[in-house]
């Protein structure tokens, strides 16, 4: 499996990340990695939104700038650490934050730049999870889509060297479990070497390639 993951966020939010004011990302799922693992921000494209990044800040509103600024939108802005993930677990009479150091509702809202009711309309009635945003970089020239690689899994179904682990073979890969798939050539899983670009933006998040 992939260790990487993109994530697609809006202008908005782009910005208050950018400007270390969102240190908290709220979402429906998870990936099923353990933490830490490296998150790419690409910034969506809004109609009547853009990031916009200056000399100094960056900032979002709908006019044209002049030729020293660049609008971000379409483009993947920078990357960050995740290296906690909070359970957020709503029901009918409220909902509670659950991390490492325990219970911490306030914190969670203030530093996701959401109300609580934001929260509980987003989530309920399900779980969700805060994604801790650690060790940002906003890159200097955003990067395309077509810079990271996705497994192909058209490719991979279709692969001759690919079979089915029955059983527990003495592999020195030891995350080989019965059940999965692996490549009979390599001896590796198969996302390892059949990949091909992203040219289109995850509706939420995805597994990439780590960016070399």
């Amino acid at each position: 499996m992939m260790k990487s993951i993109m994530i697609s966020i809006k202008p908005k939010w782009c910005e208050l990340i950018a400007n270390g004011k969102k240190t908290i990302e709220i979402r429906k799922t998870r990936p099923k990695i353990y933490t830490p693992f490296k998150c790419y921000i690409y910034c969506t494209k809004e109609r009547n939104q853009f990031l916009w990044s200056g000399k100094k800040y960056r900032y979002v509103d709908d006019h044209s700038h002049n030729m020293f600024d660049k609008a971000l939108n379409g483009k993947v802005i920078g990357d960050f650490v995740c290296d906690e993930i909070y359970t957020i677990d709503c029901d009918s009479t409220g909902f509670f934050y659950k991390g490492k150091k325990g219970y911490i509702k306030k914190e969670l809202e203030y530093n996701s730049c959401l109300s609580e009711g934001d929260i509980f309309s987003y989530l309920f009635p399900n779980v969700g999870y805060g994604w801790h945003i650690s060790e940002l970089k906003i890159y200097d020239e955003p990067k395309k889509l077509t810079n990271f690689k996705v497994k192909d899994n058209y490719r991979i179904e279709r692969c001759a060297a690919r079979e089915r682990v029955y059983n527990n073979p003495d592999f020195t890969n030891e995350s080989l479990l019965k059940g999965s798939y692996y490549c009979n050539k390599y001896n590796d899983f198969c996302d390892k070497c059949l990949t091909k670009e992203l040219t289109k933006p995850p509706q939420s998040w995805c597994y990439v390639d780590e960016l070399r």
